[in-house]
């Protein structure tokens, strides 16, 4: 009897378990692309082809219109566009805390998430409109329900340096649109930044900390009871542009996981929602050096990858020419899906965006004298045009936006030419001046590459444009921004280390050099490789070191390497061939040097005389080295014996008349021999005379 009365109540303990643990309802969630209008991005599927059509959420009227059943109906959701790399924090010497500007980028991207739906015509044993209902009763009502996103691993928030902290006690009256936004059919209110339940300004956004990623979070603040009863819910979140940014070692797909929670720490209640793709990882442009193509005058041709712009102090030097490469066919965000609402949810026009102004930023404000001609900038298609002449920004009055010294340059659409948001532009730049003034021996100075998009007033698809905050005056902290106290859509995306800048007060306009500097100062390891070592300072000019270069000759063709160090960095190389005893070059070719010194080039020789001589000299800010002379033997590897009139078996031997004849006819007639001149006539006098028997 005691058996049975002991089965019976493990029976109604497991009973009694099963009814305080119920089963959650299911959502599907998934990543999603934007339209410019902030609509849902579907592909739809019509007579085997694939258009893509917009889904409003607040037009889902009843379950039949459920997200779910129109996509059933229509085709897929949209691919979710890439993510671009963003930056890291750093801290520098003297107290100087740096940070690279996030990933941002123009297109729009969010995450999905959806009652599950039953068949296409409504309500089946699989569908249920009141999951949210649900959800939110198991977790104890809607004060104490909070949903949290959890970044993919090693990506970041933007506002994770509490730069909104202090400004004010209201999430809608932040200036900071690096806020998510959020909304949802008419069975729900969903807030994301208002003040609401378990939801504030120091919990709206979580850093990442160790291995714990960071976090968005939102909340319910109603369910409508006859909306909701009526048709299957979903919420949007729209994660725009400025949202979320991803170090340079992040690959794709990122992995974003909804949770819903009871509190927003060490809840007692919890169920995973469901996991979203939000992208992959890109990065968006670079800027570089142009490779370097020359020939030399007897037409053998070089190439080299170039770097570094030397100047010699006190002189006014022209940069070499630099380009900038669009990596993905929308980083420059000018036509496609981009427009201003998707950068800044606070913008008002959907329509894409045409404008652009590119912004070489320098490290120093003084490092330019002047903005390059409209004719001096070109690009690898017919997509984007100058729309006005490049400026450099000396005040407020040539750019309110962009930081003194910064070269700014606007790019339009063209009308008629590609599509932009179809093609990869290269931008080539010829012609940048460099001041006299620029620094003294062993200065290095870079430029770094940000896209600005004037309507939205942000930065876009650059990591390049950094915020500084001194440290070492906590009281007073001066706060330095790529952005001037003019453009107050420019502040809204400031992520300055260590306090709040929304007021103009604490994000200046960058006006001196020592300022400057330290916002521009870092490298790729700040997950920003839009840095460009640009120039390097010298006090003297020293001569090409002739010890570190090799020679090889292959049919008198010399192929002349230059090792680390054999010149000075980005310098100007002329190298010339002297036939013995010739006062005049038989060859010759100017190129540029590597960013260590190395190089590569070819020309030809002249052994006809015995021995070559290399000359080589340098060349910074119009300024020569002294000439450096190489010799090359003319049987250092100089004639094949493929091309001795006895071949290779038996280079010495003595010709007969037969093969001297074979071996001219082989080598386009006499008259060819004798115009060309060289080793292949020397070798034919030779020939016959050793078939004549002369000395």
């Amino acid at each position: 009897m005691q058996k049975i009365i002991k089965n019976i109540f493990l029976v109604l303990l497991f009973l009694l378990n099963t009814g305080l643990n119920p089963v959650f309802a299911a959502f599907d969630v998934k990543g999603v692309q934007l339209f410019r209008d902030n609509n849902i991005c579907i592909n739809s599927v019509s007579d085997g082809t694939t258009s893509k059509v917009a889904l409003d959420l607040s037009t889902l009227q009843t379950n039949s219109e459920s997200v779910q059943s129109k996509i059933s109906s229509s085709g897929s959701l949209c691919t979710t566009p890439p993510f671009f790399t963003g930056g890291a924090i750093l801290s520098t010497a003297g107290g100087i805390t740096t940070q690279a500007q996030p990933n941002i980028q123009s297109l729009g991207r969010g995450i999905l998430i959806s009652e599950i739906a039953g068949n296409s015509s409504g309500i089946s044993s699989s569908g249920d409109p009141n999951g949210f209902s649900t959800l939110v009763s198991n977790l104890g009502g809607l004060a104490n329900t909070i949903f949290e996103i959890s970044l993919p691993t090693g990506c970041d928030v933007i506002d994770d340096d509490d730069d909104i902290v202090g400004a004010s006690s209201d999430l809608t009256t932040v200036n900071d649109f690096s806020l998510p936004t959020c909304t949802s059919t008419n069975g729900l209110t969903v807030q994301c930044n208002a003040t609401s339940n378990l939801l504030t300004l120091t919990t709206g956004l979580a850093p990442a900390s160790g291995s714990t990623p960071a976090k968005v979070r939102f909340t319910l603040s109603a369910i409508n009871a006859v909306p909701d009863s009526n048709m299957i819910d979903s919420i949007l979140i729209r994660l725009s542009s400025q949202d979320v940014f991803c170090p340079s070692t992040a690959t794709g797909p990122l992995i974003a996981t909804v949770v819903a929670q009871n509190a927003v720490s060490s809840p007692t209640k919890s169920e995973t929602i469901g996991t979203a793709d939000l992208g992959t990882a890109k990065q968006a442009a670079k800027i570089n050096y142009a490779t370097e193509t020359v020939t030399s005058t007897k037409g053998e041709t070089s190439t080299n990858e170039i770097g570094t712009t030397p100047i010699l102090a006190g002189s006014t030097s022209t940069a070499h020419k630099i380009q900038i490469e669009e990596l993905d066919n929308e980083s420059i965000p000018i036509g496609g899906q981009s427009s201003a609402v998707l950068i800044n949810p606070t913008a008002t026009s959907n329509a894409a965006t045409e404008n652009i102004n590119l912004w070489i930023i320098p490290s120093i404000s003084s490092l330019f004298s002047n903005a390059p001609a409209i004719s001096d900038i070109t690009f690898s298609d017919n997509s984007i045009f100058i729309s006005s002449a490049p400026v450099l920004v000396k005040t407020t009055a040539n750019d309110v936006n962009a930081p003194f010294g910064s070269i700014v340059i606007p790019i339009r659409k063209s009308s008629g030419g590609t599509d932009p948001a179809t093609i990869k532009t290269t931008i080539t730049i010829n012609n940048l001046k460099i001041n006299s003034g620029t620094g003294k021996d062993g200065d290095i100075f870079t430029v770094t590459l940000a896209l600005f998009e004037p309507a939205s007033g942000a930065v876009i698809n650059t990591p390049a444009g950094l915020s500084v905050n001194d440290s070492t005056n906590p009281t007073n902290p001066q706060n330095f921004s790529a952005f001037s106290v003019d453009s107050t859509r420019g502040l809204a995306q400031n992520a300055v280390v260590g306090g709040a800048v929304n007021e103009p007060t604490g994000a200046a306009q960058i006006t001196t050099d020592t300022d400057l500097s330290a916002l521009t100062k870092r490298d790729t390891v700040l997950g920003a490789p839009q840095i460009l070592n640009f120039t390097k300072v010298i006090s003297s000019i020293s001569d090409i070191n002739t010890d570190k270069i090799t020679v090889l000759n292959s049919n008198s063709i010399l192929t002349v390497t230059g090792a680390e160090g054999a010149s000075i960095s980005g310098a100007g190389v002329n190298i010339e061939s002297f036939a013995n005893s010739s006062m005049t070059a038989f060859d010759l070719v100017t190129l540029t040097s590597k960013s260590d010194g190395s190089f590569n080039a070819k020309l030809q020789a002249d052994f006809s005389g015995g021995d070559v001589s290399l000359s080589f000299k340098q060349t910074v800010s119009g300024t020569d080295s002294q000439t450096s002379t190489k010799i090359v033997k003319k049987d250092n590897g100089g004639f094949s014996c493929e091309q001795t009139v006895c071949g290779c078996e038996n280079a010495n031997c003595t010709p007969t008349v037969t093969q001297i004849q074979t071996y001219i006819q082989n080598n386009g007639g006499l008259s060819n021999i004798v115009t060309g001149s060289g080793e292949i006539l020397q070798e034919v006098i030779q020939s016959v005379k050793k078939a004549l028997g002369l000395s």
